[in-house]
Formats: structure tokens, C-alpha cells, sequence
């Protein structure tokens, strides 16, 4: 016991020197070793501090800018015209456009310049034809000049049209004639089936030298086609009626619709041949100056006869044959006479 009794002071001297000798370093290390070294330091940590912000600011920018360059991407549809997006500023908005032009190649500018429109096209310019091949929209003369219609579809239809009207008209008269109960009626319609199938001949004939195919089958050609079996299927239910006198009104009625459409035809014939100027206005034109009294004849005369016997029908004094078939009427102002002179004829 007295040993270690012993021992102690001399462990606490050596602590407290140790002590001492710890608390003296750390006041000497604490204490500044040479003037300003504290200034130093502090300016060290402003100079850190800032240099954090500006790596926060810096990072913020990049970020904001990454941003700006992806809307940019997002929104480029919504551009305007200085290369500005919703939520961009200007300058970015400018950054970007500079940065499209600048990656764009020259060739790829060129491209785009023309693919841009370069306003509308004048009219008529680039426009498709929508006419058959081998027609024209005017006809010209040996000068180059246009001198009027020419071939266009619509004229093609059209005589097309005429020459299936005619066809058709030499079917009505041979049913009508089945239904005339007059002999004189019978006859006249006898001679005018003979004449529509010279007005067929020179449908035809006018057709092939145009140029057309005679049985080109045009958009008008079945509504005339179609005109013609209404007329004859109603004449033929009138003969099945069991009334020949109703059905020869019938049939006197049916050839005024037809007679009706082929005189207007070949008005229209005229028409063009006095507008075209060209050989095949000259045509037209011969062939209308030959049957255009035949069919003036055919329409005012059958109009006749269908309102004589009207009248009969209706127990009235009736003109028989009509005063058109006395007088040869062939003109619109001559069936206008010769009905007023009914009555002087009775």
C-alpha cells in the first residue's frame, strides 16, 4: 500500500504537466502566428461562399436554359415570327433561332425556300382536262383563231342524244300507226317514220364525220332511250284498254312529245352551226336547213290531228283532217293561223 501511495504524486505531476502542455499548444494554435492571418481566412470563406453560389446560380441557368431549349423543341409549332415560345424570354427565344440557323445546312434552306408556296396559279393554268380525248373547247380556223364551240363534251353529248332520239322516234310512230283508227292520220304518220329514218342516216352521217363513234354511249343517251319505251308502253296499254279511240289520242299525244323533242333538236343543230365558224359549223348548219321544215310538219300537224280529236272525243264539231294538214303548215306563226281558221272550217 505505501508503494503505490508513493507512486501517485508523481503520475498527477506528469498528468497536469500533460495537461498543460495540451492546453498550451491549443492556446498557441488558437492564437493568430502572424498579423491579418484572421482577415485571410474570413475573406477565404466569402470568397468559398460565393463561389457556391455561383455554382448554384450557374447550375440554375443551365438548368433554366436546358428548359428553354426543350419547350423550344416542344412548342416550335407555336413559334412566332421572331422565334419566340410561350414562357421563353427573347433572348432565348434568339438563342434558339440562332442556333436553328446556324445548324441548318444551305442546301436544306434552299429546299425549304422552295417548297413554299409561291401564291395561287392563274386561272385555268395547271388545271386538268376533263374532256375526252379528241375534243375541244373551241373550234378554230386555219389562222389558229377560235372561232366559236367546237367539239366539247357537251356537243358530242348532245348530237349523241339526237341521233338516239330518233331511233327511238321510229319505234313510237310504228306503235302509234298500230293505234291510228284514221286512214289519212295512219298515212301521215306512215310518211313520217320514213322521214325520221333519213334523220337517223344523217345523225349518223354527221357523227362519223366528226370524227364520234355513232354508238358512243354518252350519259344522255339512256334517259332519251328511256323516254322512247315510256311513250310506247303507253300507247300499248291504251290498246289493251279496249277504247281504239282513246288509244289513237293516246298515240296522237305520244308523237307530239316525241316530235316535241326532235323539233328542238335540230333547232339547236341550227344553232351551232351558225356559231361554229368552221367546216364542221357548216355541217350542222346543211343538215338542219334540210329537215327542219320536215320536222315542223311532223310537230304541228300531229299537234292537230291530237286536238281535233280531242274534241271529237268530247262530242264537239271537230276539223278532220285539222286545218294544219289542209294548209301544209310549217312554220309556228302558220299553226297559229290555221287554228284561229277552225272555226270557218267546221
Amino acid at each position: 500500500m505505501a508503494k503505490n501511495t508513493s507512486k501517485q504524486p508523481g503520475a498527477g505531476a506528469r498528468g497536469s504537466s500533460d495537461a498543460q502542455d495540451r492546453s498550451g499548444g491549443a492556446s498557441s494554435k488558437s492564437t493568430p502566428s502572424k498579423p491579418g492571418s484572421t482577415g485571410t481566412r474570413a475573406g477565404a470563406r466569402e470568397s468559398t461562399s460565393d463561389d457556391t453560389r455561383g455554382r448554384r446560380e450557374d447550375a440554375k441557368s443551365s438548368s433554366s436554359t436546358a428548359g428553354s431549349r426543350t419547350s423550344g423543341r416542344e412548342g416550335n409549332g407555336m413559334r412566332d415570327s421572331a422565334g419566340r415560345g410561350p414562357g421563353s424570354s427573347s433572348k432565348t427565344g434568339s438563342q434558339s433561332g440562332k442556333s436553328a440557323t446556324s445548324t441548318a445546312s444551305p442546301r436544306g434552306r434552299g429546299q425549304a425556300q422552295e417548297a413554299e408556296p409561291r401564291g395561287p396559279l392563274p386561272q385555268g393554268k395547271g388545271a386538268k382536262d376533263s374532256r375526252p380525248s379528241g375534243t375541244s373547247t373551241t373550234s378554230k380556223s386555219a389562222t389558229g383563231k377560235a372561232t366559236g364551240p367546237g367539239l366539247t363534251e357537251q356537243v358530242v353529248d348532245f348530237l349523241c342524244c339526237g341521233l338516239e332520239t330518233e331511233q327511238g322516234g321510229i319505234l313510237v310512230y310504228n306503235a302509234a300507226i298500230e293505234c291510228a283508227q284514221n286512214d289519212e292520220l295512219r298515212e301521215e304518220w306512215e310518211k313520217y317514220a320514213e322521214e325520221t329514218e333519213e334523220h337517223v342516216q344523217l345523225y349518223t352521217e354527221i357523227l362519223e364525220e366528226l370524227g364520234i363513234d355513232p354508238n358512243l354511249q354518252t350519259p344522255g343517251r339512256p334517259i332519251c332511250r328511256n323516254t322512247a319505251q315510256a311513250l310506247i308502253k303507253n300507247m300499248q296499254m291504251a290498246r289493251k284498254s279496249g277504247d281504239p279511240k282513246a288509244a289513237e289520242i293516246v298515240a296522237a299525244e305520244c308523237v307530239v312529245i316525241a316530235e316535241s323533242k326532235c323539233h328542238l333538236n335540230w333547232e339547236l343543230v341550227g344553232e351551232l352551226g351558225k356559231k361554229m365558224k368552221s367546216d364542221e359549223g357548216k355541217r350542222l348548219k346543211a343538215a338542219y336547213e334540210e329537215v327542219h321544215e320536215q320536222e315542223k310538219e311532223h310537230l304541228y300537224h300531229t299537234q292537230g290531228w291530237a286536238r281535233e280529236l280531242w274534241i271529237s272525243r268530247l262530242g264537239m264539231p271537230a276539223v278532220i283532217p285539222p286545218p294544219e294538214e289542209e294548209k301544209d303548215v310549217k312554220t309556228r306563226i302558220g299553226a297559229e293561223k290555221a287554228k284561229n281558221a277552225r272555226k270557218e272550217m267546221l
